[in-house]
């Protein structure tokens, strides 16, 4: 029932980029500076270095986006395995 909408790409983006996660996958999204909501179905991602294949990086299986509401519900990765809630 939530929406998959820019602020859902911009969590789940934000998510991937917070190296203190310690996700699996996280040394992937170190380059994200930053990620902006500028329209309901636009984001703008600022990198922190240029990355040429970082659009490359979007399609890595690591790139899921889930539910902003299953990631507030379930904290740890494996908790959201057992609770998968994304776009289908």
């Amino acid at each position: 029932g939530t929406p998959f909408d820019a602020s859902a790409v911009k969590s789940n983006l934000d998510r991937l980029a917070d190296q203190k996660k310690g996700l699996k996958r996280n040394s992937l999204y170190n380059m994200i500076q930053s990620v902006a909501v500028i329209a309901p179905d636009q984001v703008e991602i600022h990198l922190n270095r240029s990355f040429g294949a970082f659009i490359n990086t979007l399609a890595h299986p690591s790139a899921v986006m889930w539910s902003p509401a299953a990631l507030n519900k379930y904290s740890s990765e494996s908790e959201l395995r057992l609770h998968p809630v994304g776009t289908g």
